[in-house]
């Protein structure tokens, strides 16, 4: 496949698994933005892999959608998701009534 100027959008992007993925996809050529807390590390990451910072808590659907616009309109609409963000039970991502709750992905809901 060949993902040469594509636009991919890396959630958990600023550290372990994200950041390995953004640097793979960034070597490959895409434009690469990080979805992830805010922070310096998230803009840290970003310098160092020339990548665009797009903060955003993936459990929050509206802080989601405002990194997505923001990385759409730098980056153009994304062709490539790599989710590397959230602490998730095991379930469908989805299923037959639609995507699992954001709710979910909150670690508070683990107890």
């Amino acid at each position: 496949m060949d993902i040469v100027g594509q636009a991919a959008l890396v959630t958990g992007g600023a550290s372990g698994l994200g950041y390995g993925t953004a640097q793979a996809l960034i070597a490959a050529g895409a434009k690469v933005a990080l979805i992830d807390l805010p922070g310096a590390k998230l803009d840290d990451a970003a310098a160092s892999l020339g990548a665009l910072a797009c903060p955003a808590d993936v459990s929050d659907a509206a802080a989601v959608e405002s990194a997505i616009d923001k990385a759409a309109a730098a980056h153009g609409p994304a062709r490539i998701l790599v989710a590397c963000a959230g602490i998730a039970p095991a379930a469908r991502a989805v299923g037959r009534d639609g995507p699992m709750a954001l709710e979910c992905l909150q670690q508070s809901h683990f107890g």
